[in-house]
Parts: C-alpha cells; structure tokens; sequence
C-alpha cells in the first residue's frame, strides 16, 4: 500500500532526475505546462524513440475500452524495463459502469515494468468519497497536483526561458510580467516567445512588455480601478471599451470589478489594522507581491466609505445588467462614473 506523501509533485521531480518511475500517476491540476513537460521528461527516460510504437501507448477519451485498456497495461515492453501508458480524458475514478469490474481488476495488480499515467486536463478531477474507484486509486496512485508556482520560483523560470532565447530580464520587469500576463505557464511561454523577438535589446524593459503582451482581464481591470484611483476617468472608459470590443461579457466585466472593490476595500482595513502585504496575499490567494503592492497604493487614495460605497454601487450595476433590455455598455460605464465620484465626495 503506497503511504500518503504531503507532496508527490517533489517526489515527482525527484523521479524525473533518477529516471526511476512508479507504476501508476494521477495528474491533474491549472499547470498545463508543467503536466506536459514532466510527461514529456518521463517520455524521454523510459521509452526510446526507435521503440515508440511497442514501448509508448496513448489511449484518449472515448476511445478507451477495457480490451485496449488491458492489453495496454499487461502486455511486456519491447527490449526495454519499463513501458509508459498515457490515458488521456478518461475519469478512470468513475468509469462506465461496464468496465468498472475489469479496471478495479488491473488497477489492483499493476505490473513493475509498466508506467501508467492517468492525465486530467479537459476534464475535471475530483476526489469524492462516492466515486467508485476513489479508494483502489488513493492505495496505488501517486496523485500529482500541477499548481501555480510561487512567485520567486516563477520568476526564476522566466529569467531561464528568456536566458534561453538570449535575453535577459530583471526580477522588477518578471514580476510586472507576471501581473498583466497571469502566473500560468502556458499562457507566459507565448509571451516570453513574443518579448524576446520583438525587444531590440538584450535587456528585457516594461516597454518591450507593454508593446507586445497580452494582457489578462485581471490586469486590465487593475488598470481600470488605478485610472480611477488617479483622478484619470477617461483612461478607465479606453480600458472599459478595449474589453467590450474584445467581446467580455458586460456581466463578468462587473464581477471583476466588483472583486476589484473588494480587494481594495480589504487592502484599505489592512492598511487600517497594520497588517503587511504578506497579510493580504493569503487573504487572496496571491502568488505575486506586485498586485499586492499595487492594491495598498491604490487604496490610499479612497476612504472606507467610498469604496463601501462603490460596493453598493457594484451589487446595483450587476442587477441591471441581468436586465437585457438595458444598454449594458452605459451601465458599465456609470458604475466607473459613480465609483469615481463617490472617492471624489469622500475627500
């Protein structure tokens, strides 16, 4: 019986530089990129490229039946220890109820030489007591959750995936990429890809960042509230209409303005109380200290009542909206009018 580890992402990384594997992985988890590369590592250790076809079986969603299933995880690797199975969109924790018997059968009795990895990433993973499978998989699966990494080992990666491409980057620059582009990897490779062959120089700015980056709706709606925050109305409308004409829904465009609010109102009682900015990461969930940061400087310039007041003024535009037959565009844009003029009162 396999013992519960704190962390079997670290067992993980530790396995891909031993080169020795378990017999049975679960992984799952917002971190595409880091579950593509680590199979991409295991792919590399255990199967040579000249032996694919015998050594290395991908099986996908529907396409999955209990023979193909068997005969991938019984039959012998070809001149070689180990073999890798990928399954790919399968819930093998609650499968079809036919096959249910036969996968608890070959869970239970799982060859050495096999390395069966059990991917989640178009459909969900859940670890509910009542799925049938839940138990047997727990006994003998090391369950790899692919999270977003801290900010200082983040930061790391990008100053080593600029490196790569012969550019260099501050951690300033890293972090404000980090904030307007989101903490996934996936999404930050494209980026870095775009930066490095748009910037003329060797030394990566915020300039060449601004200039290229797409910026993720957090970001921008920050913007909208720092506009605002500065006395600049009319650059919180230009951000507004940016994301109207990029198609984001009027009534998710409020939602982010109204956690927005939130943040800023629990930024303001922790300026209040002298908590620090660590304080207000865990309260949020933050990876990165530079929205933090932003949030306490923004925050000095509303009172507590203003941004209570903005609140009020947040729940009254979400319900206008939900009225179609408004403009919603106006509605949004008095909800900013409105936010603007009750920081301008509380002065």
């Amino acid at each position: 019986m396999r013992k519960t580890k704190q962390n079997e992402y670290e067992e993980l990384k530790t396995s891909l530089k031993t080169g020795s594997f378990l017999p049975f992985y679960i992984f799952y988890g917002e971190e595409s990129y880091l579950m593509e590369y680590s199979i991409s590592e295991i792919r590399k250790k255990l199967v040579q490229p000249d032996m694919e076809s015998f050594n290395l079986i991908v099986l996908e969603g529907s396409a999955v039946t209990l023979d193909n299933l068997s005969d991938a995880v019984l039959s012998y690797p070809v001149m070689a220890e180990k073999k890798l199975v990928i399954l790919r969109d399968f819930d093998i924790l609650k499968p079809p109820a036919a096959m249910q018997e036969g996968i608890r059968m070959l869970l239970t009795e799982l060859p050495e030489y096999l390395c069966l990895i059990v991917c989640y990433d178009t459909i969900p993973f859940s670890t509910g007591k009542a799925l049938p499978l839940m138990d047997l998989v727990k006994e003998k699966a090391a369950i790899v959750n692919f999270q977003k990494s801290g900010e200082a080992e983040l930061v790391k990666w990008i100053k080593r995936r600029f490196s790569a491409l012969n550019k260099s980057i501050e951690t300033k620059e890293a972090e404000y990429l980090i904030f307007i582009s989101g903490a996934l990897m996936n999404s930050l490779i494209h980026e870095i890809e775009k930066i490095a062959s748009f910037a003329k120089n060797k030394e990566i700015t915020q300039t060449d960042i601004d200039a290229v980056v797409t910026k993720a709706l957090e970001a921008q709606v920050y913007q909208m509230t720092d506009s605002i925050s500065n006395g600049d109305l009319n650059k919180s409308f230009q951000t507004l209409r940016t994301l109207l004409l990029m198609k984001y829904d009027p009534i998710l465009l409020c939602g982010a303005v109204t956690r927005q609010m939130l943040r800023l109102y629990s930024a303001k009682l922790a300026l209040k109380e002298g908590r620090h900015i660590d304080d207000l990461m865990k309260v949020w969930g933050m990876k990165s200290t530079y929205p933090a940061e932003k949030l306490f400087t923004a925050c000095r310039n509303f009172s507590i009542e203003s941004l209570q007041k903005g609140l009020e003024y947040c729940t009254i535009a979400d319900q206008e909206l939900k009225r179609t037959a408004l403009d919603k565009q106006r509605v949004l844009e008095m909800l900013l009018i409105q936010i603007a003029a009750s920081k301008e009162g509380a002065k």
